[in-house]
């Protein structure tokens, strides 16, 4: 299904990242976005869906943006902007029934996509410092740490 996908683009994402391979990172990066607006837009179990992609996208920013600090490259760098997919994710999350909307953990990751937005809206061209970098990695990262919290739970 739809979490399998996701997976499997994860992985790929990390070879690519870990290889240098910006341009086929970016193109991966594309396919996942559509797969995951596409999964979000037919299938009937929208919570699950919802939330498997979400993250998934998180995790891929989280590899990705590791990947791009521990050889800072400023082309490999601009693959982290992607405003408008988190302002797609953040009202996807808006979807899910009112029962998901009160989970404690869809309330803290909705409540800190806004600023990880912030920190991929770097404008077009310009690529983010390493700094910047460091910024949406510790986001994404803090994102993580908590989701998996829940998962051991």
């Amino acid at each position: 299904g739809v979490s399998e996908n996701v997976l499997s683009r994860g992985n790929s994402i990390n070879e690519f990242a870990e290889n240098d391979e910006w341009d086929a990172l970016q193109e991966e990066l594309e396919a996942t976005q559509n797969e995951v607006k596409s999964s979000m837009q037919t299938h009937r179990d929208q919570d699950l869906v919802i939330l498997v992609s979400v993250g998934g996208w998180i995790r891929g920013t989280q590899v990705v943006s590791a990947a791009v600090l521990q050889n800072y490259d400023e082309r490999a760098a601009k693959v982290l902007r992607q405003p408008a997919l988190v302002s797609f994710i953040q009202s996807k999350l808006k979807d899910v029934s009112p029962e998901m909307q009160n989970d404690p953990l869809v309330k803290d990751v909705s409540s800190q996509l806004p600023e990880v937005e912030k920190l991929v809206s770097f404008p077009p061209g310009k690529a983010p410092t390493a700094d910047d970098v460091k910024k949406v990695n510790e986001a994404v990262g803090k994102i993580m740490g908590q989701i998996q919290a829940k998962d051991a739970k």
